[in-house]
């Protein structure tokens, strides 16, 4: 008599997905937020004169806590390209002098962008006089 020995293997196969489940967004992503503009005087001046310099100090922050660039725009056209430094430097030349709308743009690294406008005087700088030398009259 010959024995047959069937052996039946079942195998069970599992897949799993080794990715970290995505996180789902409701929209856009948020913009930042400019919590305040001053400058060394403390309060945003009114009125530069040409050639001074005006430094404005922006404090932002990101819902999603990611880094963020400033830059300013003066009347449409962009005076300081974006970069890390929150502290905005600008001096207006002969050129510049009158109203100036000012445009502080803040940018996440989703590259949302919020900003804030204010407007300011650049005054002309008065021309020195000569020098008048006394004499008898």
């Amino acid at each position: 008599m010959t024995k047959i020995l069937v052996a039946v293997f079942i195998v069970l196969v599992s897949f799993s997905n080794s990715q970290a489940p995505s996180q789902q967004t409701s929209g856009p992503p948020s913009p930042p937020r400019v919590h305040t503009l001053s400058s060394t005087s403390g309060a945003i001046p009114q009125r530069v004169m040409q050639g001074d310099t005006m430094q404005l100090n922006v404090r932002a922050s990101d819902p999603q806590g990611s880094l963020l660039q400033y830059r300013l725009v003066v009347d449409g056209r962009q005076v300081l390209p974006f970069g890390r430094a929150n502290i905005l430097r600008w001096a207006p030349d002969s050129a510049q002098a009158g109203r100036k709308q000012l445009l502080i743009e803040v940018k996440n690294s989703s590259h949302t962008v919020a900003s804030q406008a204010m407007e300011i005087f650049v005054l002309r700088r008065p021309k020195a006089q000569p020098a008048i030398s006394g004499g008898s009259l």
